[in-house]
């Protein structure tokens, strides 16, 4: 298993060219990743020791919004695409900001595509969230 570095900032091209590259190998999205993760743009990946000695990796991202109407606009997007993905993210919300956090419990806490495909997603309605309201 590869030592995981907290706090990487995460782009969005690498994680469609590691996408391409397991898409070819036909890798299962539940499989865990191992060795290089992909990066995905405003995502980190941490890790947590359990007091059994487990390690677990999950993805964070915090996002700060001008009011709690446009926050909870942007949970809406969030629980649409995780309801299509069907993989839900760890949601806080406190006002105006929203931390979530992403793993895979299937597969012992660890980091899967399915992470990083909900990452990307929660991105999109993040863009999404920011639109002007149409009057």
């Amino acid at each position: 298993m590869s030592k995981i570095t907290k706090g990487i900032v995460l782009s969005a091209e690498a994680v469609s060219e590691y996408l391409t590259k397991l898409n070819a190998v036909k890798t299962p999205a539940l499989s865990p990743i191992s060795g290089s993760f992909p990066q995905v743009e405003r995502w980190s990946i941490q890790q947590k020791n359990s007091s059994t000695g487990e390690n677990s990796e999950y993805l964070s991202a915090s996002y700060k919004f001008k009011s709690f109407k446009k926050a909870w606009k942007f949970l809406n997007y969030v629980a649409d695409s995780a309801h299509t993905l069907r993989h839900h993210p760890t949601i806080i919300t406190t006002y105006n900001k929203v931390d979530l956090e992403i793993t895979t419990h299937d597969v012992g806490n660890k980091l899967t595509i399915k992470d990083f495909e909900l990452a990307e997603s929660v991105n999109t309605a993040f863009n999404k969230a920011q639109e002007p309201e149409k009057p």
